[in-house]
């Protein structure tokens, strides 16, 4: 009655074995006093149990060193049930339960691991993630190899901001993740200097797809950084005719941008030759589900155009509010504003999937308006289309105010012609 009713109401939580050990203790203290009742001298049948005692321990040590270790697991709480723990094999698992004669972990690998209490106690064993006085988590480490040429400030840079953009699913925010060069002493021999991330994992049962998901995050930075994960070293020989299947490839992706561009409605006043130069230009831009694209409020002099995917707008009200505006499919484009005005950016943009986007840059855009001034005054009118479907957006949501297009054209044109000198 004690262990099941009282002690939960107190919220003491009593090891299975040390209740076990007291039930049996009290049954075994009954008994004594039942065989006394009938006359039975106590002493003696301590006596001549003891010598059967020794005698049963002898021939049962290792299953009393098993039994007596359960004891003192239980006891001084070193191992609970529930913990994550690695064995010296390397093999890391949680504790189901601790029996008697043997405890019982669960391997990530879906099996479970029976050892005699003894056993367990002769190893060493490290649980994961317990520290005194901190909650749990435990830290991860995610190795990458960058080339040799690259400044290792920029990669850990690069990375770092990626990370620290917008929160990843079951990595701790204190500490946060970290990128570190852990060496150059294999730079001479491989062409690479190795990195890691390092990050602290909430759920402990998540180890491999956190990882993964942190991998995406160091993938997709590099490769909208223009860097490239390491190779091995190899010398390569070329032919006439690779080299014209490359220029076919590069003709074929050059073909590939101008037509998505042409989808592109901000783009329908240039010309086809316009068309392709800025195709040339265009620069890789992918991003990881969940990864913050844009910020509102942060100044950057680049749009994208969303090739695959799929985004989401939102935008914080001036009463601190975050709403959503919409969702962004392929082939739409945003980021105009900074780009042409250098303006702050007016809205968040957040990948809900994998997306793959194409940036182009102010200097990417700067000589076309030098060629064709005119062409700013296009753009303008573009602009404050979008700018009054914008303020009739925050008008719906009861915040801002609706305002006219044409002195929107005429303001931003002169954005335009400033920030473009």
């Amino acid at each position: 009655m004690m262990f099941f009713v009282v002690l939960p109401r107190t919220r003491l939580d009593v090891p299975d074995i040390l209740r076990d050990l007291l039930v049996g203790t009290a049954y075994f203290v009954a008994l004594l006093a039942l065989v006394r009742r009938f006359g039975v001298e106590v002493w003696s049948l301590l006596a001549t149990s003891a010598v059967a005692s020794i005698v049963i321990g002898v021939s049962l040590q290792p299953t009393l060193a098993s039994i007596f270790g359960g004891v003192a697991l239980q006891l001084d709480g070193s191992v609970r049930e529930g913990d994550w723990v690695r064995l010296p094999d390397l093999q890391e698992g949680r504790v189901r339960e601790i029996r008697w004669r043997h405890t019982l972990i669960e391997t990530r690998n879906g099996d479970t691991l029976v050892l005699p209490n003894a056993q367990l106690l002769q190893q060493q064993l490290v649980v994961l993630g317990r520290r005194e006085g901190q909650k749990l988590q435990h830290r991860m480490w995610v190795p990458f190899a960058v080339d040799a040429h690259v400044s290792p400030d920029h990669v850990l840079e690069v990375v770092l901001e990626a990370l620290r953009s917008a929160e990843l699913e079951n990595v701790s925010t204190n500490p946060r993740p970290d990128c570190i060069c852990r060496g150059l002493d294999g730079s001479a021999q491989t062409g690479a200097i190795t990195y890691a991330v390092r990050y602290w994992l909430l759920d402990l049962g998540r180890d491999d797809p956190t990882s993964s998901l942190v991998a995406l995050r160091i993938h997709t930075a590099l490769q909208r950084a223009g860097l490239a994960l390491a190779q091995p070293q190899r010398r390569v020989w070329t032919s006439k005719e690779s080299i014209k299947a490359q220029k076919a490839e590069e003709l074929d992706e050059l073909a590939r941008r101008s037509a998505l561009l042409e989808q592109v409605g901000f783009f329908d006043q240039l010309q086809p030759q316009e068309i392709s130069a800025l195709a040339a230009k265009l620069r890789p831009a992918p991003f990881c589900q969940g990864e913050l694209i844009s910020r509102q409020g942060a100044e950057a002099h680049w749009l994208y155009v969303l090739v695959r995917g799929t985004a989401a707008r939102r935008v914080t009200l001036p009463s601190g509010t975050e709403r959503h505006i919409a969702d962004l499919a392929a082939p739409d484009v945003f980021g105009e504003f900074g780009l042409l005005t250098g303006a702050p950016r007016r809205e968040t943009i957040v990948a809900t999937s994998r997306v793959e986007c194409f940036r182009l840059d102010k200097v990417d855009l700067r000589a076309l308006l030098v060629d064709r001034p005119a062409l700013a005054e296009e753009l303008s009118r573009k602009l404050a289309a979008n700018q009054l479907r914008f303020d009739e957006t925050l008008a719906s949501m009861g915040e801002g105010h609706r305002d006219s297009g044409e002195h929107d054209q005429g303001r931003l044109f002169e954005s335009i012609r400033r920030f473009f000198g």
